[in-house]
């Protein structure tokens, strides 16, 4: 026999309906929505994502929003990125990070350059309650718990780096590494010290 469910869901021009299979509705009679709060998508990332930055928290079994699609090995992101989730311009963006309102930002520019690299901690902008947190604690969840080193186009993954960029703090002396049969690894004492050096705002939060 086959069983229905007991409603379906609809969503038209981004409302959400709940219709009975076993009582359609009578053709033109508009369909009732449900006083709730607004749809929003479901989660990408169950575990990890909560409401974005500066969106009210959802109500008890609302489906938090979409982690706009990162992937959950995606720990820092772009300016780029950051504007089309907060869907701001590269102005305000900065202001946020000038503010400390967006703490945990990442220089991973050239020292003596005059434009920034920056980087963005992902989980900031969807889950900012969980960042009120000590720099070595942040450090420590970007990296991982059991990550011990990592192959430089791993840390291009990572750090969205260039391999030239990568060997240029390298020469500099501010990541140190080794090459092991034409692969150049970083262990994780290097790497997070250098995270840690390139933080823009040391205090963290």
């Amino acid at each position: 026999m086959l069983h229905l469910p007991a409603q379906i869901r609809l969503i038209i021009n981004g409302t959400e309906y709940h219709v009975r299979p076993d009582r359609p509705p009578a053709i033109g009679r508009p369909l009732t929505a449900p006083a709730e709060a607004p749809l929003t998508a479901e989660a990408s990332l169950p575990d990890e994502s909560l409401p974005l930055r500066g969106l009210p928290a959802a109500s008890p079994g609302t489906p938090p929003p979409r982690a706009a699609g990162l992937s959950p090995r995606t720990a820092l992101v772009s300016t780029d990125v950051v504007r089309a989730v907060l869907g701001v311009d590269a102005a305000a963006v900065a202001s946020l990070v000038e503010s400390g309102e967006l703490a945990w930002v990442f220089d991973l520019s050239a020292r003596q350059g005059k434009l920034r690299e920056l980087r963005y901690w992902a989980r900031e902008l969807f889950a900012p309650e969980q960042c009120q947190i000590t720099p070595a604690r942040a450090i420590q969840l970007i990296l991982g718990k059991r990550r011990q080193r990592w192959r430089g186009t791993e840390i291009e993954q990572l750090l969205l780096a260039s391999r030239a960029t990568i060997l240029r703090w390298h020469r500099a002396g501010d990541l140190p590494g080794e090459r092991v049969d034409h692969t150049f690894w970083v262990n994780r004492e290097d790497l997070a010290n250098f995270l840690r050096s390139r933080l823009h705002h040391p205090g963290g939060a």
